[in-house]
């Protein structure tokens, strides 16, 4: 092999650009925090749980991305409407101050 070692990496996280051999760049970090982000919001899911690796490698590098989760779209509802809320509070003049009292934060008037 003239030397060479074969590398392993991590395919579900790893760029198309790196899946194809190509060396690892900003923009493939990027991809690869974009996976990680994926991997939080969607509360530890596998990247691709149900695909093998070679399965995975072939659909990245054909331009598949990670569906978006179930997971996420309850998680961006209620962040949504903590938005509202507080855009709510602040229409209304409602001071509040945030007190952590090291259990939960909560909020008073």
């Amino acid at each position: 092999m003239c030397g060479l070692k074969r590398q392993r990496i991590a395919v579900r996280w790893s760029a198309p650009e790196v899946l194809l051999g190509r060396p690892q760049s900003p923009a493939s970090n990027v991809w690869s925090y974009g996976v990680l982000a994926w991997e939080v919001m969607s509360l530890g899911q596998l990247p691709y749980e149900h695909w093998n690796d070679d399965e995975v490698a072939a659909a990245v590098t054909s331009g598949a991305v990670p569906s978006i989760p179930s997971v996420c779209i309850l998680v961006l509802f209620f962040v949504r409407h903590l938005i509202m809320l507080l855009c709510i509070l602040k229409l209304a003049n409602i001071k509040y101050q945030p007190v952590n009292d090291g259990r939960e934060i909560t909020f008073i008037q």
